[in-house]
């Protein structure tokens, strides 16, 4: 498995990463326009998770939008790797080792 997804480290938006994964969901913007110099932003990257198709819009909650996981593939194939991954790395105990 990459330690990157086209050239953006994983771990470089750790928060962002372990509320997903702890929640199976995060609320943030959908921003259209971006270059890949600002990925590494925490708002743009959770886009970038969802023009990957590693996020699915869940519903609007005011002017935000609530993402989550898509489907049960996407969860057992990248976000536990993710999980594995950030505990590895950081330290992190998720409680469990399912999302």
């Amino acid at each position: 498995w990459p330690d990157n997804i086209i050239g953006i480290p994983i771990m470089e938006c750790l928060s962002s990463n372990q509320e997903i994964i702890e929640n199976e969901t995060i609320t943030g913007k959908l921003i259209d326009k971006f270059s890949f110099d600002m990925l590494y932003d925490e708002r743009y990257f959770i886009s970038l998770l969802f023009y990957l198709g590693l996020l699915t819009i869940d519903r609007p909650i005011k002017f935000w939008l609530s993402f989550k996981i898509p489907n049960y593939v996407i969860k057992t194939v990248f976000w536990e790797y993710f999980t594995e991954q950030l505990a590895k790395e950081y330290q992190i105990n998720f409680g469990s080792n399912e999302i």
